[in-house]
């Protein structure tokens, strides 16, 4: 169950990148981490989060998908997060 909920995912983060939706990449993402963290894949669910946190950084984003994003960081702890 977990393999395809990562490749579906995976499929929904290229296709948000492919169509430059920094809001929906970052959902994406979000959604990501939580399948991975879900895995047991911790540093998977981090590296994803933080990609996130850089289009955040760098892009406007909705203020639903920033508080998406705060709220995945703090599933696995933002400091981690933010150190991956």
């Amino acid at each position: 169950a977990f393999v395809e909920a990562k490749a579906l995912h995976v499929r929904a983060t290229a296709l948000a990148e492919a169509a430059a939706r920094p809001r929906l990449l970052v959902l994406a993402l979000v959604f990501l981490a939580d399948v991975e963290l879900a895995s047991g894949d911790r540093a998977a669910a981090r590296s994803a989060l933080v990609r996130a946190r850089e289009i955040v950084v760098d892009e406007p984003v909705a203020a639903f998908a920033v508080r998406s994003l705060e709220d995945a960081e703090g599933r696995i702890g933002r400091a981690a997060a933010r150190s991956a």
